[in-house]
C-alpha cells in the first residue's frame, strides 16, 4: 500500500479512509496514527486530533490510544 508522501491533505483522506473500513484490525489503525503523527505533527494543517477521535470512535481501549498522543 502506498501512501501520498508530500501531499499531507492526501495521506490524511487515506489514513481517514483505512481508519473507517473494519477489516483493518485496531492494532493497525493504531499503527497508522502513530505513523501519519510522526510525519506531520510539524505540520501546521495536521489532524492528528481528529485521527485520535476517529480511533475512540471505533472503541479501542484507552491503552491503545494514549500510545498515539
Amino acid at each position: 500500500m502506498k501512501l501520498f508522501t508530500g501531499m499531507p491533505i492526501l495521506c490524511l483522506q487515506k489514513v481517514r479512509s483505512l481508519l473507517s473500513n473494519s477489516k483493518v484490525r485496531d492494532i493497525d489503525a493504531v499503527r497508522l496514527v502513530m505513523l501519519y503523527a510522526i510525519r506531520y505533527e510539524k505540520h501546521s494543517n495536521n489532524d492528528i486530533s481528529g485521527l485520535i477521535g476517529v480511533l475512540q470512535r471505533r472503541n479501542l481501549p484507552d491503552k491503545l490510544i494514549k500510545v498515539t498522543v
